[in-house]
């Protein structure tokens, strides 16, 4: 029995160690996306038809300012968290196409401190609905390009610390988006 024990534990490192090579060759079933409207995500390709891409994008604004009627201090910031579906409908050679249904959360915030009592902190939220048509180009086996054109469905309420009430806003119109995905 003490002569199985040691081939026991060398198996599965010998297999790991067999298959690493392996798995590093093959096209990444995951990768980072870098986009412009500005924001990072990843993308982890499920099947060969379905993906997802979850993305991040945010902004920190702060300033001082001294005026004759006093100072005024401002701190604002926006985050958006998102997440796709690219679900892929036709491949040609190294082009591939997709349509993806999106959602994504925005909000933003800010404060402002001044000598007037009317300033005050403002919240933003939103909810961004997307469906669009997309294209892919693998320039290498870990290097992509896309552009996507679509429509979207936004929604937006606003509320402040110096007023009662707040704004309800909502919007429908096209977008677009371009960028490059880098696979590991």
């Amino acid at each position: 029995m003490k002569r199985l024990r040691p081939v026991v534990l060398v198996l599965p490192v010998l297999f790991v160690a067999q298959t690493a090579p392996v798995l590093a060759q093959d096209k990444g079933d995951a990768g980072i996306s870098m986009g412009y409207p500005a924001s990072v995500g990843v993308v982890f390709h499920m099947t060969d038809s379905v993906a997802l891409r979850p993305e991040i994008s945010f902004t920190h604004i702060s300033s001082d300012s001294d005026s004759p009627f006093g100072d005024l201090s401002t701190d604002n910031y926006t985050y958006e968290i998102g997440i796709s579906g690219l679900l892929y409908v036709g491949r040609w050679d190294k082009l591939q196409a997709y349509v993806t249904p999106g959602y994504a959360y925005r909000r933003t915030g800010g404060s402002n401190d001044s000598v007037f009592p009317a300033v005050g902190s403002t919240t933003v939220s939103g909810h961004d609905f997307q469906g669009s048509f997309g294209a892919q180009y693998s320039l290498h086996e870990k290097f992509s390009v896309f552009g996507e054109a679509g429509l979207r469905y936004f929604t937006q309420q606003t509320r402040s610390t110096f007023s009662n009430g707040g704004v309800d806003f909502r919007s429908f119109g096209s977008r677009g988006a371009v960028g490059v995905i880098f696979y590991f």
